[in-house]
């Protein structure tokens, strides 16, 4: 301003220094390291006529809500960017599918930030070094040929130079509207916005014209935003000028895409921003912890040092004391002439008094030390090498373990910084919540996060499932059936691209698999080392069928977010009262893991809930009923046992049965054939004259003869 005085400027302009420099919190020794998006944000707000005192209170102002990601480190900031750029790509699959694969073809990496480091080397060298631009290099470092500036994301579009930034006319009026807004996924949409007014022409690029144009599109230098450039602009207000139309039109748009896309993905791009910044300021805690545990061990490493070197020197002047004092005793008593040179004597054999003790014993007889030492000097010689060679080993081995520690400890905090891309590391396509979609599948009450403005899309569910486990599991009725298998075949496909086809770009295709993954946030269920397998073919069944169309160009393809698993626990705890069976084919609740699982959280839930009184009293019931069923089942047991037992009984008795039968039947062929004729004759004089059928003993006669027989030899040996 004309009216401020040059000193005043200069102090004004000290003032917004440090207050710039405070958020920056990376010191090297005495200085800070400046933050390269701190300069154009103060340039827009400078250029704008705000006074400097009230552009470092508008910083201070708008850096926690809208601009959270420039007060991190740059690491920091960095993988948070990352983050942010991985859901952007998504989300352009989701809408321009056709656009991604042609990028993914020519420019693999396209989505990743390009940070000004890697601009400002390109400018440099004029050209990118031939060894490290071969397609070779180039596929091992997709991070590092990213062609989207981090200025997306971390400071508003406010570029990090000039070539990255819109004019700032129409930089202001960007501004108006994202600091005025609540909407933090408007930024996302923004970038898909332009990529979609520019797809037509990227189509038809390949090679580094495809590249040059890209990163030209997404660093604003093509930032000619025309009205009648976007489709559906409807700008009627004429109190704005021509950059304030512009923008509202490029915003507009914006809206409309983000009103084409499910509100469970718009909550979560709403929620990517502050999740990446609190897990980076969570590992930057856990940093700050593991140093200051780090500095702790240090500083009590030194004070156990210091005290044992203050212990030392306490005992060597003890022992110094003590072998004085004996060895005064010994002159005065063999040799007084010597009394005075004991010092010249103690420092000679310092260490070495047991060679002293030696060699007195030889030219007096005795030596100064009595058999029985508290400082054994003998002892001490032999063992002292000993001793500092094993301390030695000890301390070594201490060093290498703290050493161990240090480096596993910072190997986890970097597997942690890289947690959240690895989470997406698998992911192909958008997740969607089961809460939005099943009342579309179901016909039910309207979705709970949907809003009564904007219209419910339409869902078409795919189910990715093998056919046994639908059969076992349930399934949905008017959910399509597409397997992995039916895309092996090229007949296969191309039936299944003909049935799908007229659900082309009508219809939200959303693909089901089983959702083991959302089992431990669900019913708390820890994934075992089988488990783990059967998620990953799960993982690998949705992927491919979701890939399927993505690959042949179907727009608005996504996931279900936890599968059937999710879709399952929805209907289950929904406050409707649903009927699984009602909505579910192939449903029963005896079989259905899911079901299992249902009740088992339901038990739990109702446990942890309920009062004092009411845990003992189900604790009580659930032993009750464990023991009558420990009990019921010994009963079973019991009774099982005695009816093998008394099975095996009546087997072993039917046995003895049948051989003393068969000894009988011997006996019985042991007799004459003549006293069986005789009984033969007997039974047919016994017939009556009408050759009537009458019972007679058969073996009559053969006692007859018996009789006969006994009476004529006597009793025999058996009778």
């Amino acid at each position: 301003d004309d009216d401020t005085s040059k000193d005043d400027k200069e102090a004004e302009t000290e003032g917004l220094q440090e207050k710039l420099s405070s958020y920056n919190i990376k010191p090297k020794g005495q200085f800070v390291e400046w933050n390269a998006l701190i300069g154009p944000i103060a340039a827009t707000l400078l250029s704008s006529g705000m006074a400097v005192s009230a552009v470092s209170v508008m910083i201070a102002r708008i850096a926690p809500a809208h601009l959270p990601l420039v007060p991190l480190m740059e690491m920091e900031r960095m993988h948070a960017v990352k983050t942010m750029h991985q859901k952007l790509y998504f989300l352009i699959c989701y809408h321009l599918p056709l656009l991604v694969l042609h990028l993914d073809k020519n420019v693999p990496g396209w989505f990743w930030p390009k940070s000004l480091a890697n601009r400002s080397k390109e400018k440099g060298n004029g050209s990118v070094d031939e060894k490290d631009n071969t397609a070779t290099n180039r596929s091992r470092n997709l991070e590092g040929q990213g062609t989207l500036p981090i200025t997306w994301f971390a400071s508003l579009l406010a570029g990090e130079d000039s070539s990255s930034t819109l004019p700032l006319d129409q930089l202001l009026a960007l501004w108006d509207v994202l600091l005025t807004s609540d909407d933090s996924s408007q930024k996302f949409f923004l970038a898909l916005s332009i990529l979609e007014r520019h797809s037509d022409n990227l189509l038809m690029m390949k090679g580094q014209e495809l590249i040059d144009e890209l990163t030209a599109i997404m660093s604003l230098e093509r930032n000619e935003v025309e009205v009648e450039s976007f489709v559906g602009s409807d700008v009627s207000t004429t109190s704005l000028n021509e950059s304030q139309k512009n923008i509202l039109t490029w915003c507009n748009h914006a809206r409309s895409l983000r009103d084409s896309t499910p509100i469970s993905v718009v909550k979560h791009l709403r929620a990517a921003e502050d999740k990446s910044v609190d897990f980076a300021l969570n590992l930057r805690s856990k940093l700050a912890i593991e140093q200051m545990k780090e500095r702790l061990e240090a500083e009590a490493k030194a004070h156990r040092q210091a005290v044992e070197e203050e212990e030392a020197r306490q005992l060597e002047e003890r022992m110094h004391k003590y072998y004085r004092e004996k060895l005064e005793k010994f002159y005065k008593r063999h040799c007084p002439e010597k009394v005075h040179t004991i010092d010249k004597i103690m420092e000679v054999y310092k260490g070495r008094y047991d060679v002293l003790d030696s060699k007195l014993h030889i030219k007096y007889g005795r030596g100064f030390l009595p058999l029985i030492s508290v400082f054994n000097p003998k002892v001490k010689s032999k063992t002292n090498k000993l001793m500092t060679n094993v301390g030695q080993g000890i301390e070594n081995k201490k060093k290498n373990i703290i050493l161990s520690r240090a480096e596993q400890r910072t190997k986890m905090l970097e597997e942690e910084m890289k947690l959240d891309g690895t989470q997406l590391k698998h992911q192909v396509a958008i997740k969607v919540s089961a809460e939005e979609i099943l009342p579309a599948i179901c016909g039910g009450k309207k979705s709970q996060i949907s809003s009564a403005i904007r219209e419910p899309l339409k869902f078409y569910l795919v189910d990715s499932r093998p056919a046994e486990t639908r059969e076992v599991q349930g399934a949905f009725p008017t959910a399509a059936r597409l397997s992995p298998e039916d895309l092996m075949e090229p007949d296969r496909i191309q039936e299944k691209v003909e049935m799908f086809e007229s659900l082309r770009g009508g219809a939200h295709i959303v693909i089901m698999g089983e959702g083991f993954s959302s089992l431990p946030s669900l019913y708390g269920h820890k994934i075992g080392k089988i488990e783990e397998k059967l998620l990953d073919s799960d993982e690998s069944r949705t992927n491919m069928c979701a890939l399927f169309f993505i690959k042949k160009g179907f727009p608005f393809v996504s996931v279900l977010d936890g599968g059937f698993a999710a879709a399952h626990a929805c209907l289950a705890r929904s406050s409707e009262k649903l009927t699984l069976s009602d909505v579910l084919v192939d449903y029963d609740e005896d079989t259905s893991l899911f079901a299992q699982l249902h009740s088992s959280y339901q038990e739990q839930k109702e446990f942890s809930s309920a009062s004092a009184g009411r845990k003992t009293t189900m604790a009580m019931q659930m032993l009750i009923e464990n023991s009558m069923v420990r009990l019921t089942s010994a009963e079973h047991q019991l009774e099982d046992f005695t009816d093998r037992f008394m099975a095996a009984r009546k087997e072993k008795k039917g046995a003895k049965e049948k051989e003393s039968q068969e000894k009988l039947d011997k006996e019985t062929d042991s007799i004459s054939e003549p006293a069986r004729q005789e009984g033969q004759t007997t039974i047919e004089q016994k017939k009556g004259p009408n050759d009537s059928k009458t019972f007679q003993n058969a073996f009559a006669g053969i006692r007859n003869k018996l009789s006969q027989k006994e009476k004529d030899e006597g009793p025999s040996e058996v009778s």
